[in-house]
């Protein structure tokens, strides 16, 4: 039985052909369509159980494509995962404002990952229809069954919405509850009233920036226990993030997984602190 049926929305045929190839050896039946029309068209005559959808397409681009997705009945629930790599904030935050369940830079991750990601939302429920719908349209504190039960909170924080609504859902199908925050002003006042277990904050950030935050908890003697993760796409060495005081140091041209496992093991320190 197949794990379920993905749409692939890419107009490159060799980006699409390596997706494909490695999500059908995974167990998935895959179609792919090469821009933005033919997308949709498919989207509404197979109702996959997930779309991977570029950004940049032929004939209608994928924001153009995603939103008339969500706006008809039969297609509004499609949990979708954008591959891209547009990074622009806005492009970013229109497809976080739109629903997409993650949003991957092409050049940050390899077809392990999105396999990965589309498994974390199925997250082994295959027996059940809709079950990536499920997944992805789970209310923001709702842990998913079978998940680990973490009690203290993991806080996520970037000004890109869309970054950070990605990061937030791969974590929360880890079974963290997650709290997100734009700026590090808004962190502060979120570190002192939930005391976080892990803390992962963006760089570069107006106002109070990711390697600020992370001095200021250091130097609270009450939030020694608070482990931190900074990351960024590479404007700042590893160097002075360990001398901000932060505890893991992530390059977001990384695969996300090796992010989340890190949130694993400093979690458990935290726990133990």
């Amino acid at each position: 039985m197949a794990a379920g049926h993905v749409l692939i929305i890419e107009d490159d045929s060799r980006v699409a052909e390596l997706y494909a190839s490695k999500l059908r050896r995974g167990g998935y039946e895959v179609d792919v369509a090469r821009d933005g029309v033919s997308g949709f068209d498919l989207a509404g005559s197979l109702l996959p159980d997930a779309i991977i959808l570029d950004i940049h397409l032929p004939r209608l681009s994928g924001l153009a494509a995603l939103a008339v997705l969500r706006r008809e009945e039969a297609t509004s629930s499609i949990p979708v995962i954008v591959l891209s790599n547009d990074d622009t904030p806005a492009v970013m935050e229109e497809a976080g404002r739109l629903g997409v369940s993650a949003y991957l830079i092409k050049s940050m991750v390899l077809p392990q990952d999105v396999a990965e990601t589309l498994s974390d939302l199925w997250h082994g429920s295959a027996e059940m229809a809709g079950s990536l719908r499920s997944a992805a349209g789970r209310p923001p504190h709702e842990k998913v069954p079978g998940a680990a039960d973490h009690s203290a909170p993991v806080l996520v924080v970037d000004e890109h919405a869309a970054t950070r609504q990605m990061v937030q859902t791969a974590l929360e199908l880890d079974g963290y509850q997650v709290l997100g925050a734009g700026g590090g002003d808004a962190a502060w006042t979120l570190i002192n009233e939930h005391r976080p277990a892990v803390v992962l904050a963006h760089v570069w950030m107006p106002g109070l920036d990711g390697l600020e935050l992370c001095r200021k908890i250091k130097a609270d003697n009450t939030l020694r226990q608070v482990k931190v993760i900074v990351y960024t796409v590479g404007i700042t060495s590893e160097d002075e993030a360990k001398r901000a005081g932060c505890d893991h140091f992530f390059l977001m041209t990384s695969a996300l997984s090796g992010l989340r496992d890190s949130v694993g093991h400093l979690y458990a320190l935290a726990e133990r602190s």
